[in-house]
């Protein structure tokens, strides 16, 4: 549905309006509901010394995260990213249908055909990590999911050739992205401890989605005072900077997942 989702949302708005548009996803939202109640999964229940305030819990994941090097290179690295894309993410539609002219629903199609990208990615994502090795495929993902964002302000320049680089952006950075999320969130999860492991996820999710609010903020503010097409080209330029803490880690000889990290010894 998410690679199908962006054609049928433009058909709609073509067709209809934007609002008929936004009723379908609200709908899909209702329907979910049910579906996530029907999960029957019993939690194991937690020890006494396992609870902790939200603050604690935080500051423990953060200390982790920043202690250990191949984890704190993620986090840098994604931040970097999400910032980018989210300042690129906040103008692109705009540069979309004013610069170049497109439709709803063409501006669907790029975004659905782009997405099987992922999908591809998904399919392959195991032998090319071990055919590159895990730290090499981590960087790859890195640049091609980048490198897909930098190829947008290029539109502007490529005349009737737009929708295809578009779609062929899309497709790289869809590709890229899934490489990236399996082999490094693989690897994240092994180097935690599982006692942590919670906690260093959401330390991680609040550095790496709070960037990626303020980078939404700063896309608007930038295409307000440079315009449109500068906010497109310093988003891109950023995207490309992230995979930049990458190269200075150790990542490079990392050949296969690591082993499952242990749980501290408790503290008398």
């Amino acid at each position: 549905m998410r690679t199908a989702g962006p054609s049928l949302a433009g058909g709609l708005v073509q067709i209809f309006n934007a609002a008929s548009a936004l009723s379908v996803q609200a709908l899909t939202f209702a329907c979910s509901g049910p579906l996530l109640w029907r999960i029957r999964h019993r939690e194991p229940a937690r020890s006494v010394a396992t609870h902790a305030s939200v603050r604690g819990a935080l500051v423990a994941g953060l200390r982790f995260v920043w202690r250990q090097p191949l984890v704190r290179a993620f986090t840098l690295s994604d931040a970097t990213f999400l910032f980018s894309f989210a300042v690129v993410y906040a103008v692109q539609l705009v540069f979309f249908t004013r610069e170049l002219g497109l439709s709803p629903a063409v501006i669907g199609v790029i975004f659905t055909v782009g997405s099987i990208g992922g999908l591809l990615g998904g399919m392959v994502s195991r032998p090319i990590g071990v055919r590159l090795t895990t730290g090499r495929t981590i960087l790859a993902g890195s640049i091609l999911r980048a490198s897909g964002i930098a190829m947008v302000p290029l539109a502007a320049l490529a005349g009737s050739a737009a929708v295809p680089l578009l779609v062929f952006s899309r497709l790289v950075n869809a590709f890229g992205w899934t490489l990236w999320e399996v082999h490094q969130e693989t690897t994240q999860q092994l180097l935690a401890p599982a006692g942590l492991r919670g906690r260093v996820n959401g330390s991680v999710q609040f550095v790496v989605r709070g960037v990626d609010a303020l980078g939404a903020f700063a896309g608007a503010g930038l295409a307000a005072l440079l315009g449109v097409f500068p906010t497109l080209a310093a988003g891109a330029a950023g995207a490309l900077l992230g995979t930049a803490w990458l190269a200075t880690s150790r990542l490079w000889g990392l050949r296969t997942p690591p082993p499952q990290a242990d749980d501290p010894e408790p503290a008398d």
